[in-house]
């Protein structure tokens, strides 16, 4: 499947040849702020440490998410789970001391007003890097979360939206990504590249 010729188009890829894959836009822009009517679910790529990032897209998650009550996206085979009203750090931080954040896990946040955020642990840390070394991806780990959320999007008629991973470190995998989400999402999905 050919991407947008252009991150600044933000054009449907419609190039889907099996009818079980939705086709992905991109935009530039903050996924965050994304635009579309609906229910709208945003993508975090996250580890299992327990350590909310200060910096880049988390900050931007971080303003925009209020006090969330948390759910599992697989609510159907395990039941939702509420947590008290916390921001969505403080969310992420109890799921870890709660050791519910596991590699493959997808926890759904409702954010209120049509808004969501689906923290997929998808992220690997080598423990033996030096420190500030960013986290790999595990495929694997995310066509699990995906195969978790997507019911849950498309039960809702939510659409996706997903920042493009950096190019380095983690980002590398950027095209198991795009190929995984083309794989699992039934909904419309849209990539944001950030603009600097």
């Amino acid at each position: 499947a050919a991407a947008a010729s252009s991150p600044d188009e933000a054009a449907d890829d419609s190039d889907a040849t099996d009818g079980e894959e939705a086709p992905l836009r991109f935009a530039v822009g903050d996924a965050m702020r994304g635009g579309g009517g609906g229910e709208r679910i945003v993508l975090v790529f996250a580890d299992a440490s327990g350590r909310w990032p200060g910096k880049g897209f988390f900050r931007s998650v971080s303003a925009l998410s209020g006090k969330p009550q948390a759910h599992e996206a697989d609510e159907a085979a395990r039941g939702s789970s509420e947590l008290p009203e916390l921001t969505l750090q403080a969310a992420y931080e109890a799921a870890h001391e709660n050791g519910d954040l596991s590699l493959g896990d997808a926890h759904l946040v409702e954010c209120g007003s049509g808004l969501a955020v689906c923290l997929l642990v998808v992220l690997k840390r080598d423990k033996r890097a030096p420190h500030g070394t960013p986290p790999d991806l595990c495929a694997a780990s995310l066509d699990a979360a995906l195969a978790r959320l997507a019911p849950v999007a498309a039960r809702r008629g939510a659409s996706l939206h997903s920042p493009r991973l950096p190019s380095g470190g983690g980002g590398g995998a950027w095209y198991s990504v795009e190929r995984l989400l083309r794989k699992h999402a039934a909904v419309q999905t849209t990539v944001y590249y950030f603009k600097r």
